[in-house]
């Protein structure tokens, strides 16, 4: 075979994202073409063979892949995910995604408060508790409140970590009207942001 045509190769992240978690995994899609035919593709993350995967030699082929990115991966970090497809003649395509590593998920949060059956009644106090979870730490915790009470605030959280607890009290006030309600609405940010 006097082959000297390297296969093309192209190399999707199917829902078209540029980012990805650490910690997660995403598809990748290896498209791949040669006059005489493909028979090896390999996926190379920053120039470190990560997945190899045999052919029976075709003309066109597409591939479907999990790439698995590590939780080690700082953040802000680029990587360089590289498709190589092989022909028999040992000619190789190339064909390089770029993408980056984010956090792309919000805290998660909670709130709990000492209410018996979520009732309360005017002129006593409420001790509310709000929890805030994120793989990449809690920065702050925010909440407002809204009804028969009115407060907000904001607790940093300080060192940063995977979990944050912050509690406050409201005091209802001795002449609120029975009935009244009391919304508490809260979100955290990561380091992130």
């Amino acid at each position: 075979i006097n082959d000297r045509i390297a296969p093309v190769a192209s190399l999707i992240q199917p829902r078209g994202k540029t980012k990805v978690e650490p910690g997660t995994e995403i598809p990748l899609m290896v498209k791949a073409s040669d006059e005489i035919g493909v028979e090896k593709i390999d996926l190379l993350v920053n120039g470190e063979l990560v997945q190899s995967r045999e052919i029976a030699s075709k003309k066109e082929t597409t591939q479907h892949f999990k790439l698995f990115v590590s939780e080690d991966v700082e953040l802000e970090t680029d990587l360089h995910v590289k498709a190589s497809v092989h022909d028999a003649a040992g000619n190789i395509g190339e064909n390089t995604l770029i993408l980056l590593a984010k956090d792309l998920r919000a805290p998660s949060v909670s709130i709990v408060s000492s209410a018996v059956e979520n009732k309360i009644l005017a002129g006593k106090t409420l001790r509310v508790k709000i929890k805030a979870e994120d793989s990449f730490g809690v920065a702050s915790i925010r909440y407002k409140v809204t009804g028969v009470v009115k407060a907000h605030g904001e607790f940093s959280i300080d060192p940063v970590g995977e979990s944050a607890e912050r509690e406050f009290d409201l005091k209802v006030p001795e002449k609120a009207a029975g009935g009244g309600t009391v919304s508490i609405i809260s979100n955290a940010t990561d380091r992130s942001g």
